[in-house]
């Protein structure tokens, strides 16, 4: 994965060297082009140079054949006749033109027999003549004809240069430039060079570069020089088109690219933004309510930059993005909607399972007891765990479980109320339990302004007093107090009723077999017999509560 800034520099480095090798490879083509046109250009300027320069040797022959024939009618003609001597066995026999004494010994003639060459000898200047040894009117004649540039027919080039050098190297004439001057001050040109049958490379004195060739002219060397900043010149000329047309590629390219930064990136940029910034968002969620408040947040923000974006493709993106926020914010709503749907159903089902299991544990505790009740087991330790299971299960502060003695209400078992002191006997005309004896039920949730209540401890705020009835007599009564306010509660009543109806079946039991064994007290030994001997503790005082269950065997009861 990459930038388009990356992808764009890398595909404008590919096209710029794509660019720049094809020039290269374009200026190589015309380079060669133009110096193999120059080379023939050349060539065919050294061929009508090396023409002209025969000819005009030969035209200068014939006048030397004229004066040798009467040399007294040409003794002022053809000044281009410098040397005119005739020879006889290597000796000067008689001069015609030039400085050569008769008699003079001439060596090496043999050599220029037939053909031309350039040479000072003959000349007592020292200037370079044409001199050759031929045959004229019967006899042998050493000639020398004085160098005319006008001969060679060169007509000025700025890429053809020829240089005229004798057989041994030695500079004849030159043309009139820097590179003929270059050749002229050397007065010689290098053996290499001059044997030279390719075009080789080279320089002058200022450094500029040049390719020459060397032609063999009768037994001379004619040196054609092409300047390399002229071709070079030719060749940018040449390519001028593909270059601007290269730079103008390049321009379009980078007004592109600017166009892409300053037009299209924003936006771009502005999207990558919100998608970083929705994926921080939604990271680290805890609720679905939370998420449907990122979403809408979200849905929001996308609207905002659609509003700015200028580009309608991206404008569309954004479009689509925020009717799917929007269409996933709807679903959420459905989702968090029937989440707490589910949430309340599986809390009133814990509830209820509560409150099953409350009434389970309860009504196990009080099956236990009428199982027992029935089977004629004195229990009294059961009423007590019966006392304390509804205490917790109904978190309640503390529990009274009271049976019905004439116009008296004595404790029979109690839970809780902080481990204090127990409950006292009441009458029943004037409590809140005898009440709720004689009336059922009584649910005081303000203790503290109901009539008869007797305090039972001063943290008790509610209070629940219901009448235990067995066959319709009244038999005793259950006390459930609490520490906070609390509402009449159903759904508990029905939770105690079984219970209530129970320990009233219990209650009623125990009331009977009391009877029974009072009625045959006098059968029983000792202390036995005095059963209104015991002492019964007051509500208000007494030594405090040994143990959770039923009261302290001093109080009067069936067990």
């Amino acid at each position: 994965m990459t930038s388009f800034k990356r992808l764009f520099v890398r595909w404008f480095w590919f096209f710029a060297s794509l660019g720049a090798f094809m020039l290269f490879l374009q200026g190589a083509y015309l380079f060669k082009s133009v110096l193999r046109d120059q080379q023939r250009n050349a060539w065919d300027a050294t061929e009508n140079m090396a023409s002209n320069l025969v000819r005009y040797l030969d035209s200068e022959l014939v006048k030397a054949s004229y004066i040798a024939a009467v040399p007294y009618k040409a003794e002022t003609y053809f000044p281009e006749v410098e040397l005119l001597v005739r020879i006889l066995e290597d000796q000067v026999e008689e001069s015609f033109r030039g400085s050569l004494p008769n008699g003079m010994h001439l060596r090496e003639l043999e050599r220029l027999r037939g053909v031309w060459e350039v040479s000072g000898l003959y000349n007592p200047d020292g200037h370079p003549q044409f001199v050759t040894v031929r045959e004229l009117e019967g006899n042998e004649y050493l000639v020398g004809i004085r160098m005319d540039e006008k001969s060679l027919g060169f007509h000025g080039s700025s890429l053809v240069l020829p240089v005229l050098t004798g057989e041994d190297g030695r500079v004849i004439w030159a043309e009139n430039g820097p590179f003929g001057r270059h050749f002229a001050l050397l007065g010689w040109v290098d053996r290499e060079m001059l044997n030279c049958s390719s075009w080789s490379r080279g320089r002058i004195d200022d450094g500029r570069a040049y390719w020459a060739k060397c032609f063999r002219v009768q037994s001379m060397r004619l040196l054609v020089v092409v300047p390399e900043g002229e071709i070079l010149g030719r060749v940018l000329s040449g390519s001028a088109v593909p270059i601007v047309m290269s730079f103008m590629m390049l321009g379009i390219l980078f007004l592109f690219y600017m166009l892409w930064r300053n037009q299209v990136m924003p936006d771009v940029r502005d999207i990558t933004d919100f998608f970083k910034k929705m994926e921080k968002d939604l990271s680290g969620l805890r609720c679905p309510e939370e998420l449907s408040q990122v979403i809408d947040n979200l849905s929001k923000d996308v609207e905002n930059r659609k509003s700015r974006c200028r580009l309608e493709e991206l404008h569309s993106v954004l479009s689509g993005l925020g009717a799917a926020m929007r269409v996933l914010w709807s679903q959420q709503e459905e989702i968090n909607a029937f989440g707490e749907e589910v949430a309340a159903m599986n809390a009133s089902l814990a509830e209820s399972n509560d409150i099953l299991r409350k009434r389970e544990q309860i009504w196990g505790q009080t099956l236990q007891v009428a199982k027992l009740v029935r089977s004629g087991y004195q229990a009294p330790d059961e009423v007590g765990r019966i006392a304390d299971t509804i205490r917790e299960m109904l978190s309640a502060f503390g529990v009274v479980v009271d049976r019905l003695e004439g116009d008296t209400l004595i404790p029979v078992a109690y839970s809780g109320y902080d481990e204090g002191l127990p409950p006292e006997p009441v009458n029943i005309h004037s409590s809140l339990i005898g009440r709720a004896v004689k009336e059922g039920l009584i649910w005081a949730e303000d203790v503290r302004k109901e009539p008869g209540y007797l305090t039972l401890h001063e943290a008790v705020v509610t209070e629940v007093a219901m009448g235990l009835s067995h066959m319709g007599r009244p038999v005793g009564g259950l006390t459930v107090s609490f520490t906070e306010r609390r509402r009449r509660d159903e759904v508990m009543l029905e939770t105690l009723i079984p219970v209530a109806s129970v320990l009233a079946g219990f209650l009623d039991a125990s009331k009977s077999r009391q009877e029974i064994r009072e009625s045959y007290y006098y059968l029983l030994p000792g202390p036995e017999a005095a059963g209104d001997n015991r002492h019964i503790p007051q509500r208000d005082g007494g030594a405090p509560k040994p143990h959770r269950g039923l009261c302290d065997p001093n109080i009067p009861g069936p067990w």
